[in-house]
């Protein structure tokens, strides 16, 4: 948020705002002095939003929640005089609010949220070097994603050395299990590729082996780096997401 620092006294000039008068000085000097304050600047706040395809899945769950916390995290931000602003990506930066503080600009902001529809293929690795060789300034970087992708933990890196702090927000449905076997054509929900495939208890326990170690290594590395990471379940409480949320920043 933003405060006023004292910075300095100077003499009092007619038209200056006599809130700012020193009265215990005046009494002690016989001399008008005005108290000089120093705004402390709010700080950064970035919401990098996907919105591939993959985020459609299930059914515009996962999507939906990702805008509400975006929503409610954009609003608690510029309540507290921190300058904000979300981004939707998919393999580039794609949409966006603009840099936003103060409340009245929270209609707007919520309207373009509502707006945006998910679309094209994940390049998390491409978005964070775009977002960083755009912003020259550090500050809070809220990451909302699925995750789905390969090969962007090490730019994480990159951006945390230059005094970012990160915070990842992995949506996700953890209630779901294949439960149907057999032959079946899949498709690729961001490329549109299909791949013959039988699936029979042993491929399904491949699967499952696959999918924990991919979550594991990101989680290994947000602990190593030190890089705020929360798992969220589609079927999670939004105010329990934000508390969850809020908790870390206070930390």
């Amino acid at each position: 948020g933003v405060g006023l620092d004292f910075n300095d006294y100077r003499q009092y000039q007619l038209g200056d705002d006599y809130r700012y008068i020193d009265w215990n000085l005046y009494s002690r000097l016989e001399q008008l002095f005005l108290k000089e304050f120093i705004a402390e600047r709010g700080l950064n706040v970035y919401f990098l939003i996907d919105r591939s395809e993959s985020m459609s899945y299930p059914d515009q769950k996962k999507f939906i929640l990702t805008k509400k916390i975006a929503a409610a995290l954009f609003y608690i931000s510029i309540s507290h005089f921190d300058e904000a602003e979300a981004i939707f990506f998919a393999d580039e930066l794609k949409e966006s609010t603009g840099k936003m503080r103060g409340k009245t600009k929270i209609k707007r902001v919520f309207n373009i949220l509502e707006n945006v529809k998910c679309r094209g293929k994940t390049n998390i690795e491409r978005v964070v070097n775009l977002f960083i060789s755009r912003e020259k300034s550090s500050g809070l970087v809220f990451i909302i994603s699925d995750f789905l992708d390969n090969n962007f933990l090490e730019t994480l890196k990159i951006i945390k050395s230059r005094g970012w702090n990160i915070f990842l927000l992995n949506i996700k449905d953890n209630s779901y299990e294949i439960d149907f076997q057999g032959q079946f054509v899949l498709e690729d929900i961001e490329t549109k590729r299909t791949k013959d495939i039988v699936i029979d208890a042993e491929t399904i326990k491949e699967y499952n082996n696959i999918k924990k170690k991919f979550y594991n290594k990101i989680e290994n590395f947000t602990n190593q780096y030190q890089i705020n990471y929360l798992d969220i379940d589609l079927n999670n409480d939004l105010m329990e997401i934000l508390l969850s949320v809020l908790k870390y920043r206070i930390q």
